[in-house]
């Protein structure tokens, strides 16, 4: 119910602008393999994932 509303988005976005005021050299996450939502929406804010076969995540990561 709560989900498709962008407020996910609007989130991580509000964690980019903080990590860059704070000089934060890079973001990163680990995200379920499965959740390929969370995975689209990394993309979509510049975050390049990494995995490998076998790997139990997904690795995502942002350069600042």
């Amino acid at each position: 119910e709560s989900q498709n509303h962008g407020l996910g988005t609007e989130l991580l976005k509000l964690l980019i602008g903080i990590s860059r005021r704070e000089k934060l050299k890079c973001l990163v996450a680990e995200i379920l393999p499965n959740n390929t939502p969370m995975q689209h929406m990394c993309q979509k804010l510049g975050f390049e994932l990494h995995s490998e076969k076998g790997d139990e995540m997904v690795k995502a990561r942002l350069e600042l």
